[in-house]
């Protein structure tokens, strides 16, 4: 009896041994992550991950299950797919045809020598059969065509046909965007329309909002209307007297403020070897220089009044005398 009982105990233990030995062979990963995107016709890419505690050498495989979904009855998985493992970097990834479209559930399985792995949470998404298209994008541009004027082009990026489209403006350092309206729309055809009413030498920003077939699209741009530029605060008067001297006369709109004026006399501009500049400076009440004949050609008089503060904006007059005088 003895005997007997030791060999069932031996038969037993090895039976155990062997059914533990089948059992590690069964993948003990688990699949997240798993994501399905739409790519076109009946086609979808899978990727998923394997939970990092588990062993992913021991997966050999792995079972896509799907579905028709139905959301009023709980039905088995219909069809399953094996795929050998594609790895990229933890990635695991999959393209899948269709039959036909509408929405489907799925899993992923892993699979191993013995068995089935922890299969992933299940994933619904849909199959749309339509071709893949060119994302849809608006594009805005602006230019300034005036002194409150902006002239607007728009187009759109991708196969969707524009039907209808917003504008709004906002000038640099506000926080509300106004509407376009018949008010300052002042011209409009094709893709082109001008903005007016706006204010001289300040920046806009434009922004536009069309409905491109799946969802509203947006464009961002800005532009600087054109500035008037004012007439110079300094201005010249030349001459001859009567001994044959070329003089430069200048007036200055706001003389009381000055203290006086520095005077840059270039000479021989076009002639390298001779080129120089002389530097004058004049009291407030003393507004110009006069030129001596000679061969030198006077090729430009730069004038900037100066103050207490430094040196103002002046002017410049060029070819006082242009063509030498032997």
């Amino acid at each position: 009896m003895k005997a007997l009982h030791c060999s069932a105990l031996v038969f037993a233990l090895l039976s155990m041994m062997t059914n533990f030995g089948g059992d590690a062979a069964a993948p003990d990963v688990v699949v997240t992550d798993l994501t399905v995107e739409y790519l076109e016709g009946l086609k979808v890419l899978l990727t998923w991950k394997l939970s990092p505690s588990g062993n992913s050498s021991s997966v050999t495989g792995f079972k896509i299950l799907y579905k028709v979904f139905n959301k009023f009855t709980d039905s088995p998985y219909t069809d399953e797919v094996t795929v050998s493992p594609n790895e990229d970097n933890g990635v695991y990834s999959a393209i899948l045809t269709f039959q036909k479209r509408g929405r489907y559930a799925m899993e992923v399985r892993p699979l191993g020598e013995h068995g089935e792995g922890t299969p992933s949470k299940a994933k619904f998404f849909y199959v749309s059969a339509n071709r893949l298209r060119l994302t849809p994008n608006l594009s805005v541009k602006a230019a300034a065509v005036g002194l409150d004027s902006l002239l607007v082009s728009y187009d759109v990026l991708g196969d969707r046909n524009l039907t209808s489209i917003n504008f709004f403006y906002m000038k640099e350092g506000d926080a509300q965007w106004t509407q376009f309206s018949k008010d300052n729309v002042d011209f409009r055809t094709g893709r082109y329309v001008v903005l007016t009413g706006l204010m001289e030498a300040t920046k806009y920003f434009l922004f536009a909002k069309s409905w491109l077939g799946v969802s509203y699209m947006i464009g961002i741009t800005s532009a600087t209307t054109i500035s008037i530029e004012e007439p110079p605060s300094l201005t010249f008067n030349q001459g001859v007297d009567r001994e044959r001297r070329l003089y430069l006369y200048w007036n200055y709109r706001d003389e009381q403020r000055v203290a006086g004026y520095k005077a840059t006399v270039t000479y021989n501009a076009n002639q390298p070897a001779k080129k120089r500049e002389e530097v004058v400076y004049r009291p407030r009440g003393l507004k110009s220089i006069i030129f001596q004949p000679g061969s030198d050609t006077i090729d430009l008089v730069k004038v900037e009044p100066f103050d207490e503060s430094g040196l103002l904006k002046g002017n410049e007059i060029k070819c006082i005398r242009c063509r030498s005088r032997l």
